[in-house]
């Protein structure tokens, strides 16, 4: 009997033993810096980083409102979850991120605004360097025949600024001449076009430092800038602290900490 007794418990130490290892293996000093990261952040944005990041929807449920669907609609590719969020810009903003971290454009299909979110979604993908992953035929599915993002879209794409044609819009995502950004002319919407310039010379070139050559009256657009950065170039948190507005900053470091996560 004790032999057993005996026999059991060091099966169970072995046991105990390789899920220890298992663990440590898992939590990389990568994942550990991620975590660090989550843990910089105040209140429930901490747990909905920690659940990105440790991919475990249960800390979604330590979050309120429309940011604990957002975070389960990710986490469980359910976009049930968007359909439950009464905020427009909230339920927008879930569509646009269960896009982009599953890689399926088609859930864009449910958004209200469903050409925003396909545009996001590609405008990502070709940032993150992806866009081959993209079928072309997706430009003529998802757009208006005579929607202008047709030709952004296959641009995009095919990473050919030629595919623009006249389209100013569409070239600023291929220019990388700071110059060029005071020449739009454009005037529709001029601030918005050369802000978004700027950003694009800035994420072309890997320069965070362009950001700010933005003027000092565009700080929310600066503070994009900065963001856009960590989430598609390099998911470098010390860049967040140029980040003047707290609630995009902690988006920032969201970004890195996802950034990281996945080296």
């Amino acid at each position: 009997m004790k032999k057993t007794l005996i026999i059991i418990a060091i099966a169970l130490i072995a046991i105990a033993a390789t899920i220890a290892i298992f663990l440590v293996i898992n939590r990389s000093p990568a994942n550990i810096a991620d975590n660090g990261l989550c843990r910089q952040i105040e209140g429930p944005d901490k747990y909905y980083c920690l659940a990105r990041v440790e991919k475990n929807p249960e800390l979604c449920k330590k979050i309120d409102g429309a940011d604990s669907q957002v975070c389960s609609a990710i986490l469980l590719e359910d976009s049930s979850y968007c359909q439950k969020i009464s905020s427009p810009e909230a339920k927008k903003m879930c569509y646009n991120e269960l896009a982009r971290a599953s890689g399926k454009i088609d859930y864009c299909d449910q958004a209200e605004d469903k050409e925003s979110c396909y545009f996001s979604f590609i405008s990502g993908k070709y940032w993150d360097g992806k866009s081959s992953e993209i079928d072309k035929s997706v430009c003529s599915e998802k757009f208006a025949s005579q929607s202008p993002e047709v030709k952004t879209c296959l641009a995009l794409i095919d990473g050919s600024a030629a595919l623009c044609e006249d389209n100013s819009t569409c070239k600023i995502f291929f220019n990388r001449d700071l110059n060029f950004c005071q020449d739009i002319s454009d005037k529709k919407d001029v601030d918005i076009q050369q802000t978004e310039c700027i950003k694009n010379v800035a994420l072309l070139t890997k320069d965070a430092s362009i950001c700010d050559k933005m003027p000092s009256s565009k700080k929310p657009e600066i503070n994009d800038c900065f963001l856009d950065f960590v989430g598609h170039i390099l998911p470098d948190s010390s860049i967040c602290d140029k980040i003047t507005d707290k609630q995009i900053k902690t988006g920032c470091l969201i970004e890195a900490a996802l950034g990281q996560s996945l080296k």
